[in-house]
């Protein structure tokens, strides 16, 4: 028979499984989160498989009234769908508003988030063409996908959403932005703000790879986060509102430029981008 452990919390209530009609879920707001995205509820309704929409926790109330603790985005999006009324849930049984308060801060706070990097590799698994068309790419280059800050491989990627964006946006930028900072970084981490400035620069026309000797002279990695952070402080204190690719670009491009008098690089008219190029 197994020994229980003194610092283990008593398990309690197992939940009984249920598939309840979706009108008899409430909200209580003492607790919960206020009302959640209608856009994000809309996507996940159209996307809606139940593989993914799992069990919902619920408390019963003495009064047999049924409170959602987790999943309230869920039911929203199933709310949203006129074929669907009833979804599974785990009910268990209330010992109060408190008590259902703990119940929600436990799952919330002890729940570790799905990383950027398990969610692309699962991707690239079912099949997902960008993410597979991306990590093909990357294999025949010799890159890597992977989170972990013991990873310092020249090659390793720890920005894959960054990287996954500017993909889909422009997929020849981002190539030359990543070669170019390979490149510059001379065997150093890549950094992903540093993705997104270089992927900025090549979509408004400056070959990033072209300059590679000027930036590893100027500091190299260090020089180009130093500037980077410069450059969002200024913007910061005077209230600009530039999105984060544009002052990374912008802060790379002073150091491609640092020391000109003459015939300094300029930005060309952008041409066939999205909003990734803004």
């Amino acid at each position: 028979m197994a020994t229980m452990t003194k610092e283990w919390a008593l398990a309690g209530d197992t939940g009984t499984p249920e598939t309840v009609d979706i009108r008899r879920l409430l909200i209580d707001h003492s607790y919960q989160r206020g009302e959640v995205s209608r856009r994000g509820s809309e996507e996940m309704a159209r996307a809606f498989n139940w593989s993914s929409f799992g069990t919902v926790t619920v408390m019963q109330r003495s009064n047999g009234n049924l409170y959602i603790v987790d999943g309230q985005q869920r039911v929203a999006a199933a709310k949203l769908r006129e074929d669907i009324t009833r979804v599974p849930c785990l009910i268990f049984r209330s010992l109060g508003v408190d008590h259902e308060a703990r119940a929600f801060l436990a799952m919330n706070s002890k729940r570790r988030p799905v990383s950027s990097a398990d969610k692309y590799r699962a991707a690239v698994m079912c099949g997902e063409p960008l993410e597979c068309d991306l990590d093909r790419w990357l294999q025949e280059n010799g890159f890597t996908v992977e989170l972990d800050q013991l990873k310092t491989s020249p090659k390793n990627i720890r920005f894959i959403a960054v990287l996954l964006r500017t993909w889909k946006w422009n997929k020849e930028s981002s190539k030359a932005a990543l070669l170019a900072q390979v490149a510059v970084l001379s065997g150093e981490p890549l950094h992903g703000h540093i993705h997104a400035g270089m992927y900025w620069l090549e979509v408004h026309g400056v070959s990033v790879i072209d300059h590679a000797d000027k930036l590893i002279l100027t500091g190299g990695k260090t020089a180009i986060l130093g500037v980077i952070k410069a450059e969002h402080l200024k913007a910061l204190h005077f209230g600009r509102g530039e999105n984060k690719a544009s002052l990374n670009g912008m802060a790379i491009l002073t150091l491609i430029n640092k020391g000109k008098r003459g015939r300094k690089v300029r930005l060309t008219e952008k041409h066939g981008i999205t909003n990734g190029g803004k």
